[in-house]
């Protein structure tokens, strides 16, 4: 099975831990930094491994992030990036998330496409809604291939 990326501010990290504790129950398999990256391990490079390795990138915005002058989100963002740019136009690989009311990103994806050209599921209007949103996204598009 495939696994999905989630990249998150550490303010978020409450959130995002419910967020990966429910996709997982749901069967899919979630990557997160401080599960993921032992001791030792050059942590720039796993993410960027777990980043371009993986089949999802769930993008976890917040107000916490937008108020950030530095993340190593961004970071993320701009690998998830590359990847967007070397996937098919159609196919499914970045999930944005707004975990509460904030604005989406737009940053530029290359073809005149943005960040915001990209539906994403708002998790503060409806919890459990989002949650199925995700996990049927990613489960589905798991069986095509």
């Amino acid at each position: 099975m495939s696994h999905a990326f989630i990249s998150y501010v550490r303010e978020d990290q409450a959130r995002v831990s419910d967020l990966a504790n429910e996709l997982t129950n749901r069967g899919v398999e979630v990557w997160l930094d401080r599960n993921e990256i032992y001791p030792g391990t050059p942590w720039q490079y796993a993410i960027r491994k777990a980043i371009e390795n993986g089949n999802y990138f769930i993008a976890c915005f917040s107000k916490a992030y937008a108020t950030r002058k530095k993340t190593s989100m961004n970071e993320e963002l701009n690998i998830a990036i590359d990847e967007i740019r070397k996937r098919h136009y159609d196919a499914v690989f970045f999930i944005p998330v707004l975990i509460d009311k904030c604005d989406m990103p737009g940053w530029a994806v290359g073809a005149g496409r943005t960040l915001r050209d990209f539906q994403w599921v708002n998790l503060y209007e409806d919890w459990n809604k989002g949650i199925e949103r995700i996990a049927s996204v990613v489960l589905e598009e798991d069986k095509k291939k």
